[in-house]
């Protein structure tokens, strides 16, 4: 008998799933966002170099 993952047998999102939907949705609002200093924060390197940054790519692009 092939061993299936709980949220997959009951059609539930894994928690890497969710939290990823979770940063995605909140990179796109801060993307779209009318703020002049947040853009300038966004369009600058510091959004290339920052921790917060990285740990949201992590979230995003995991390999498994």
């Amino acid at each position: 008998m092939m061993k299936v993952p709980v949220c997959t047998q009951f059609d539930v999102q894994c928690c890497q799933s969710v939290i990823g939907n979770m940063v995605y949705r909140f990179t796109c609002k801060l993307d779209s966002s009318v703020n002049y200093i947040l853009n300038d924060i966004l369009t600058s390197s510091l959004r290339v170099i920052s921790r917060i940054c990285k740990h949201w790519n992590k979230c995003l692009y995991v390999n498994n």
